[in-house]
């Protein structure tokens, strides 16, 4: 969306993060162990958590629509790896938020661009979806992991009761 009003660092920026991203998710395609796959989940996490405060640091600092969608990032790690990595995102993305509020202090980035206006809406839209997105996904796997082990339940009764029936034939 950027790229139509010749917003092009944060185009570039964005670009860079959606390679990175993908190269992550490549990376979780190949690797099978555990530890990779969540030292995948953290550098895309890293990623986004850069991307994001760099962007904002360029769309009006404090005032940026993108600081926004840190909030995703505790919910993402927590879904993805842990309990303790969602605290420890929420620690990083508090740290962003308030590191990227004080720059100022620092100086005045002049912003490639400020939103207002149906942005701001455009913004507000895309994170509920992104959110609901999430939600409807947890909610699938969660039901498809409840199916497994009513499955594996009943699989379990049925070999307790075949056993118990041979039990009783070897007694007789």
């Amino acid at each position: 969306q950027y790229a139509l009003f010749a917003r092009w660092t944060t185009v570039v920026i964005d670009l860079v993060v959606v390679l990175l991203m993908t190269g992550a998710f490549a990376w979780t395609r190949w690797a099978r162990e555990l530890r990779w796959l969540r030292l995948a989940s953290h550098a895309t996490l890293g990623v986004n958590l850069g991307g994001i405060i760099i962007v904002s640091l360029l769309s009006g600092q404090g005032a940026a629509m993108a600081l926004w969608f840190l909030a995703g990032a505790p919910l993402f790690a927590a879904y993805l790896t842990d309990l303790r990595a969602a605290a420890l995102w929420t620690g990083a993305c508090l740290g962003g938020l308030v590191a990227v509020h004080l720059s100022p202090r620092l100086g005045t980035v002049e912003p490639e661009f400020v939103a207002e206006g149906p942005e701001v809406l455009l913004g507000q839209l895309a994170l509920t979806l992104v959110v609901a997105g999430f939600a409807v996904a947890s909610r699938r796997r969660l039901d498809a992991q409840l199916r497994r082990l009513e499955e594996r339940a009943e699989q379990l009764e049925w070999t307790a009761a075949e056993a118990e029936a041979q039990r009783h034939e070897v007694e007789e």
